[in-house]
């Protein structure tokens, strides 16, 4: 599938004659329910985003912070960067570890806020998908800023 073609196509459109906003303008989006297989098939999608930063450099003043991708994205990656240091420390003998784990309360409770807004199925049920949802997309904002050697998680 096609990944961010009308981003780079307005860019350079703007870059070669400019634009004009246009209040009275209506996009229409197809909306297709899913799967949880096809939310997790999105989640990989995201490994799109560095590259279309380095197309479009002019994104990166879009990122929060810089960085991430949006202040949800940046929740949730910091989380994981702190569990995995509180890991690491743990697993080197040092207590410290306890301190960096307490970065991943922010992103918990966010998700279990998140999880109560889809009552077709068990809170901690789609609690948990959320999780792995979250894992895919940090894992593929990892690869997607490697291979395109430019940093956005």
């Amino acid at each position: 599938r096609a990944f961010g073609e009308d981003v780079v196509l307005g860019n350079t459109l703007a870059q070669l004659g400019g634009f004009q906003f246009a209040p009275d303008a209506k996009v229409h989006h197809r909306v297709m329910p899913g799967s949880y297989r096809d939310f997790i098939r999105e989640r990989r999608r995201l490994a799109g985003f560095p590259l279309l930063v380095r197309q479009v450099p002019q994104l990166r003043a879009r990122a929060y912070l810089g960085v991430f991708l949006s202040r949800r994205r940046a929740i949730t990656d910091l989380a994981l960067i702190g569990a995995a240091t509180g890991i690491a420390l743990a697993a080197a003998g040092l207590r410290l570890g306890v301190f960096a784990l307490v970065g991943v309360l922010p992103w918990i409770a966010r998700l279990w806020v998140e999880a109560s807004g889809y009552p077709e199925a068990p809170r901690l049920l789609r609690f948990v998908q959320l999780a792995v949802a979250d894992l895919v997309g940090f894992a593929a904002l990892v690869s997607g800023s490697l291979r395109a050697r430019r940093l956005l998680l």
